[in-house]
């Protein structure tokens, strides 16, 4: 293919191009590494083939220059599945970038993960062809898949290329792509729905999987534009497959990582972290949360009747910190529900979705960065998300254990608490998560249901000298809660009351009809981590449209970093 790059959509001065090779080898995508363009520049590109035949036409831009002293506009999006209707967000974001001032346009995406969803429903799997209320449209079909249970899931190459070219297929997602560069990163699905490292996990599958792994990173090094570490000659744009077999993980260092050889090569066959500059303002930290993230104990036990995916905290607490709880002297049993049941993780790792040697790696970079704003493109959320199940009504069946509130956390809180802990005490300013996997929606019509947002900080296993000494933040009514840092937020109802004594840092949440919009500006006092929160009601729901969930926190059309917020 004949690659072109101009600085004009007619192209006609062309400023690069070559040549790039395709072939079914690689499922006839290719991909150009252009070099010589200028920073902080539009440029537009296309290929064509041997018959003069040319694709359409794509636009880029490139980053601003490292001392470029200017604002940085981006989106952040994940979690697509157009065969359930879950793709609609392009379109809009289409609409606004087309029509506003020059200014004001999106110089990326940033794609957070979930690109695809290997796990999957056919029509006729669910009643009347409907999910979640809407309809399931067959937009593919896997050649080799397997049915388990209910679902549908890929076993070969071509299963996962399938997925890839179906979801591009969609007239959106190909308008945006071509519109703007997209910044990707995975979460889970792109390889397995609950698994780690290279083992396999989905509802009734739990199986060693070092091949299908290897064969999802080749997928999404086919069809996602990335520069990233691959095997094989780094000088050439060609994934060279690692030979590995299905091997069971038996033995896990102190880190939770398995030690077995096929393992260790079929994580290692695409290494994604990597950071990306954007001028002075801002640099952009993206991590891998599944490929070195240790085993998760089994909780299943600790279920209480009537819930889903939700424990109480205490007990999440001892699970999440293995053999490190309580100074390393973890119970041998945790009291649950009138029982003293078997602490599964008492002899296991704390647990961590980075991984030392990334996490390590992500500390060092943070540490040397001197952008006013470091992004941490995170793929499911640093929050630890708590339920006040405690406080539930009579007669709703559940009985739940104890005074303290139900946690669904991501597996590696531990991990996610250690950057956090090591950030604050070396006084690393400026870092900011953006995160996505929420599935979260404003539902200007749901009914009263009751949420919480947490800061949390503290926690039994985190020495006192590294808990960080926050000064307050300061609401309407003077009640103060600790913050790390500036945001703006999208809360799915009002405030509706705060805790004090020993859980000063819990609100709890109510959704309401028109969702307010908090945004929380710094003020430069005493201590620099010090914020003052500010809460405002939309005038219109189609101002509230434009607002994320309160899980990722920020506010669509995104916001703008730049020197005015140093």
């Amino acid at each position: 293919m004949l690659v072109e790059i101009a600085e004009t959509p007619d192209f006609a001065h062309l400023v690069a191009g070559g040549r790039a090779a395709v072939g079914p080898d690689t499922d006839w995508t290719c991909r150009f590494l252009a070099t010589g363009l200028a920073p902080g520049r539009e440029y537009w590109y296309r290929f064509v083939d041997e018959h003069g035949f040319a694709s359409r036409t794509g636009r880029t831009l490139t980053a601003p220059a490292d001392d470029a002293d200017t604002a940085v506009r981006f989106a952040f999006a994940s979690c697509q599945a157009p065969n359930e209707s879950s793709l609609q967000a392009y379109r809009r974001m289409l609409f606004e970038d087309e029509r506003a001032p020059a200014e004001q346009r999106l110089q990326f995406v940033l794609h957070l993960g979930d690109f695809i969803y290997e796990v999957t429903w056919y029509a006729e799997d669910n009643p009347g062809g409907t999910f979640r209320g809407r309809r399931l449209r067959d937009r593919y079909r896997f050649p080799d898949g397997e049915k388990v249970g209910n679902f549908h899931l890929p076993v070969s190459l071509e299963d996962y290329r399938t997925l890839y070219r179906s979801y591009l297929e969609d007239p959106d997602l190909q308008d945006a792509r071509a519109r703007w560069p997209f910044v990707c990163v995975w979460d889970n699905h792109e390889f397995a729905w609950a698994g780690y490292q290279s083992q396999y996990v989905a509802p009734g599958v739990n199986r060693p999987s070092q091949r299908k792994k290897v064969i999802a990173n080749q997928a999404w090094w086919e069809f996602i534009p990335a520069r990233v570490v691959k095997p094989g000659d780094p000088a050439v744009d060609r994934f060279d497959p690692p030979a590995v077999e299905d091997t069971p993980i038996t033995r896990f260092d102190a880190d939770g990582l398995g030690d077995e050889p096929n393992n260790l090569a079929a994580i290692r066959s695409l290494r994604i972290q990597r950071t990306l500059r954007f001028g002075r303002n801002v640099e952009l930290f993206l991590t891998d949360h599944h490929s070195f993230r240790s085993p998760a104990p089994d909780g299943s036990a600790f279920g209480v009747p009537g819930t889903r995916f939700v424990s109480p905290e205490s007990v999440e607490e001892i699970l999440d910190a293995g053999r490190t709880y309580d100074g390393g002297h973890p119970p041998d049993t945790i009291a649950f529900l009138g029982q003293a049941l078997p602490n599964p993780a008492k002899d296991g790792p704390a647990q961590t979705y980075l991984g030392r040697e990334q996490r390590e790696w992500l500390l060092e970079r943070l540490g040397a960065s001197t952008a006013r704003w470091k992004i941490w493109g995170h793929s499911f959320g640093t929050l630890t998300l708590h339920s006040d199940y405690q406080h539930l009504p009579a007669g709703t069946g559940v009985a739940w254990p104890d005074n303290q509130p139900g946690q669904d956390s991501p597996a590696g809180v531990y991990s996610a608490d250690s950057v956090a802990y090591a950030l604050y005490k070396h006084a690393c300013l400026g870092p900011d998560p953006l995160c996505g996997d929420r599935h979260e929606p404003l539902d200007p019509a749901g009914a009263d249901i009751p949420m919480v947002l947490f800061w949390n900080w503290a926690r039994p296993s985190v020495p006192a000298d590294l808990q960080p000494r926050l000064g307050p933040c300061v609401l309407a009514d003077t009640t103060p809660i600790p913050a790390w840092r500036r945001f703006t937020a999208a809360l799915s109802g009002t405030w509706n009351d705060f805790w004090s004594g020993s859980q000063p840092d819990r609100l709890d949440v109510h959704r309401e009809k028109c969702p307010p919009i908090l945004t929380i500006l710094e003020q430069q006092l005493d201590d620099p981590h010090e914020v003052r929160l500010e809460l405002s009601q939309p005038t219109a729901m189609s101002d509230a449209d434009k607002v994320s969930d309160w899980s990722t926190r920020f506010i669509l059309p995104p916001l703008q970093f730049g020197p005015e917020w140093d």
